[in-house]
């Protein structure tokens, strides 16, 4: 039997591939390694995926980040057992060790931004991330409405380039299942989910919305769940914090959980719109760029993402739009078709039995 590799770097990575490791591939195909970082290994320990730790990453300076890429690319190549091909959402870690093992690699991406375009200065590590991603892979998986010029532009061939109708988000939002512990550790019956702007985008354009979107929200009489990313998201809205109306989850809740109860959600960067309008439930971006990404754009083209930096516009759109309708046929579509893809390629490098 064919063994695929997928190595856990982040939280996305395990929302992403539990269901390929669940739903596509046989319980003994599949070998799973994973960092500890952020909420990575507690979510594997949610989902009941089996992993094997290799390496952490505590610091956020570029150099210390440079080093963590090449000493945990060295331990995953030296204890990461065979395998044929390996699965990826834009993990330097596994990509290069595919790439040294001369495996096949299948690279998930939607964020062209994050590639061709930045929020500051390009460092020379941002550099090798992006080339990496295109490169060293063999092919790589993206939404249809992704712009495939500049990865063609940048040494791709068009035939190792497959797409799907639909957004990465479908494909975990497929399987998922509402969990009624996390409306209860809520303290309101009615609320709207707020995650700021990241800070690395709102300082290099425009002051955050936050405090002013909320002081509104309070206004009209709305709860709010707020997720900060850091400190200075939660010294961003102050004074509001102590009028009742503002909730911070002391551990970190199930982002779709929160969607699902929630009347709305809000986000000025980040995956939690897309997984709200994927869903069906109400969502808005406040994402300060001038450079929307391609999946955003189709969403608000779509009608399933609002858009806006105006306070009272927002609030006016929840407050006649209501919470929305969740609806998870679509995504299912989705997922179906992106597990075919898969096998087709698979089944093209000789891959069949998975």
């Amino acid at each position: 039997m064919s063994k695929i590799w997928i190595d856990m770097q982040a939280p996305p990575d395990v929302q992403i591939f539990n269901p390929f490791i669940k739903n596509l591939f046989s319980p003994d195909s599949t070998i799973v390694t994973a960092r500890d970082y952020a909420e990575t290994l507690g979510l594997l320990k949610n989902f009941g995926i089996q992993h094997q730790k290799i390496g952490d990453e505590k610091s956020k300076k570029l150099i210390d980040k440079a080093v963590h890429t090449v000493t945990r690319t060295f331990s995953l190549s030296a204890h990461t057992e065979p395998f044929e091909a390996c699965l990826t959402l834009g993990n330097l870690h596994s990509i290069y060790v595919s790439r040294r093992r001369g495996k096949l690699c299948i690279n998930f991406m939607d964020n062209e931004l994050g590639l061709y375009g930045t929020v500051s200065k390009r460092t020379l590590f941002d550099w090798i991330v992006v080339k990496s991603q295109i490169l060293l892979v063999d092919y790589v998986l993206i939404p249809s409405v992704f712009p495939k010029n500049p990865l063609i532009l940048d040494g791709m061939s068009e035939d190792r380039i497959f797409t799907y109708d639909g957004y990465k988000e479908d494909i975990y939002i497929a399987n998922y299942q509402p969990n009624e512990q996390t409306g209860e550790q809520i303290p309101f019956e009615k609320f709207v989910v707020i995650r700021p702007e990241s800070y690395a985008i709102y300082k290099d354009h425009v002051e955050s919305l936050v405090p002013k979107l909320i002081e509104s929200m309070i206004k009209n009489d709305m709860n709010i769940v707020y997720l900060p990313r850091i400190q200075d998201d939660i010294d961003l809205i102050g004074k509001s914090l102590k009028t009742g109306h503002i909730y911070i989850p002391p551990h970190p809740l199930n982002g779709l959980d929160l969607c699902y109860y929630a009347q709305a959600v809000l986000s000025g960067s980040g995956t939690i719109t897309r997984e709200a309008a994927c869903m069906g439930k109400t969502a808005i971006s406040f994402f300060p760029g001038k450079n929307q990404l391609a999946v955003d754009a189709s969403l608000i083209t779509e009608g399933r993402l609002f858009y806006s930096r105006d306070p009272h516009d927002i609030v006016k759109y929840i407050t006649d739009s209501g919470p929305g309708t969740v609806d998870f046929q679509r995504s299912n579509r989705v997922q179906q078709q992106v597990f075919a893809t898969v096998k087709t390629i698979l089944n093209r490098n000789g891959i069949s039995e998975i």
